[in-house]
């Protein structure tokens, strides 16, 4: 459940709904540079734990084109699978957890 008595505990890696419960929780920076969490919780990377993450201008970008795709009206396939891919280190794991904010906090 994400609320505020949430863990800080994460969970193995199969329970992919911490990492929701964290892109809930996070907030933009002032600069809206950095997604933040609150203290005392953290995402855990490979190589790092932290409670910021960048957001890269192309993350934004990526959100303004999927915002644009399903708000066409006439589109025949408006709700079509949008696929993020690339080599190892790109920043993919990033971007879906600041697209995953996004949509959460969507009106």
């Amino acid at each position: 459940m994400c609320d505020n008595g949430i863990s800080t505990q994460r969970p193995g890696r199969q329970y992919r709904s911490y990492e929701l419960c964290l892109a809930k929780l996070a907030q933009p920076s002032e600069d809206e540079n950095f997604l933040v969490l609150p203290e005392g919780l953290s995402w855990s990377f490979r190589n790092a734990i932290t409670r910021s993450i960048y957001i890269r201008q192309a993350y934004k970008d990526h959100w303004r084109i999927i915002q644009h795709r399903v708000s066409v009206p006439q589109r025949p396939r408006a709700y079509e699978m949008i696929f993020i891919n690339g080599t190892c280190g790109e920043g993919k794991t990033v971007e879906v957890l600041y697209l995953l904010h996004q949509i959460l906090h969507s009106s």
